[in-house]
């Protein structure tokens, strides 16, 4: 994959499309995992996660198949905002945007656990931001 000259330069928006792929990795490894707990090969690590919400907790300690097809949006969402940002494309830039959003929003139903999440994407949004803003001044001063 080649990576655009204009985002090699802006070292910001490298490394957040850097940990926005990273980020995917970790939720499609996530999503290996789950197949091996529905056959019984692997102990279901999930009922060990402390969920505020009883009916996520009953559906991961049950059901972790049906977080499959999330964990599957979510990462192909993520992959193709990170390659899209290395390549300097401004959808890219606002599909990241579009996830981050979704995921600060569905992290509050994961709570407590999901505080690892708002962590990622926190870091992922600000670094992108950064870069987003980079050469622009905060405060414009006026010429009177």
């Amino acid at each position: 994959m080649k990576i655009s000259k204009e985002i090699k330069s802006n070292k910001p928006m490298l490394y957040g499309a850097i940990a926005q792929l990273g980020y995917a990795t970790i939720e499609f490894l996530d999503s290996l995992y789950i197949p091996f707990i529905a056959l019984g090969l692997i102990p279901n690590w999930y009922t060990t996660i402390p969920v505020v919400n009883p009916e996520i907790a009953t559906l991961l300690a049950n059901e972790p198949v049906w977080f499959i097809p999330i964990f599957w949006f979510f990462t192909a969402f993520r992959i193709a905002s990170g390659y899209w940002i290395l390549q300097n494309k401004a959808k890219g830039f606002w599909m990241a945007m579009f996830i981050s959003v979704i995921t600060l929003v569905a992290a509050f139903f994961l709570l407590p656990f999901a505080v690892v999440d708002i962590i990622g994407t926190g870091i992922v949004v600000f670094l992108l931001i950064m870069g987003y803003f980079k050469d622009q001044p905060l405060l414009k001063e006026e010429i009177t």
